[in-house]
């Protein structure tokens, strides 16, 4: 897990095994910053997965939970 301070906001990087990973970020201008929610993306390698199961773009408004329960689906992915 990578934790970096960005933009006056966080963002938390995690990588599996099998190729995918999450970003997540909270600062001003995402979606979800001015709700203290995290915006999510699906990451393949280093790159943004626009074509997964889970989503075909960036996850806006995440909870804790949700984040949570994303980070799940995405473990749980067919290799990348």
């Amino acid at each position: 897990m990578e934790i970096k301070n960005r933009h006056k906001g966080l963002q938390v990087s995690l990588s599996f095994k099998n190729g995918y990973g999450i970003s997540a970020i909270r600062f001003p201008g995402s979606y979800g910053y001015k709700h203290n929610l995290w915006e999510v993306a699906v990451l393949r390698g280093d790159d943004i997965a626009y074509d997964t199961e889970i989503t075909n773009d960036v996850i806006g408004f995440c909870s804790d939970d949700d984040l949570a329960d994303i980070m799940h689906k995405v473990r749980n992915l067919e290799q990348a």
